[in-house]
């Protein structure tokens, strides 16, 4: 991929090595019934996020998942919210190969408007499906591992 002269194959890793959540999802599967918590950093400019299974890890409590590239959209809701799944805090955090750590311009209004949307969406589907959605918190955390941004 080329974007204005700038080649993703020339600085990214070899593809073979890259992270996505896809993969993810394969690699934790055979602890799928002891993990409770998932902390998921920042796994590059992978951009599918909103597709990590957490339906895979019935026992999971709680996880913290990078948003930067991507908001949490009706997708994101069918996938996250689980009856097991009671905090989701999404992660603002983003180690940029050419500017290096830091946090997704989120403390503004648009950053704010997109995550309110997720967390009506969600409010909604609590509602409707009953006890299918277990989510109690969504937090945001916009500085994180000691960075400062």
């Amino acid at each position: 991929m080329t974007y204005a002269g700038y080649s993703w194959a020339e600085t990214e890793p070899d593809p073979s090595y890259r992270w996505n959540y896809r993969l993810l999802v394969d690699v934790l599967s055979p602890q799928k019934d002891h993990l409770r918590f998932l902390d998921l950093g920042w796994l590059g400019y992978d951009r599918d996020q909103n597709i990590f299974q957490v339906s895979a890890f019935p026992n999971l409590r709680s996880m913290a998942l990078t948003m930067v590239h991507a908001h949490p959209n009706e997708e994101a809701c069918r996938n996250w919210l689980t009856p097991s799944l009671n905090t989701l805090i999404l992660d603002l955090y983003m180690n940029d190969s050419q500017c290096g750590p830091g946090s997704h311009n989120c403390m503004h209004t648009g950053g704010a408007d997109s995550v309110v949307p997720f967390a009506r969406m969600a409010r909604a589907w609590s509602n409707k499906d009953g006890g299918a959605v277990g989510l109690r918190r969504i937090g945001i955390r916009a500085y994180s591992r000691g960075y400062d941004a």
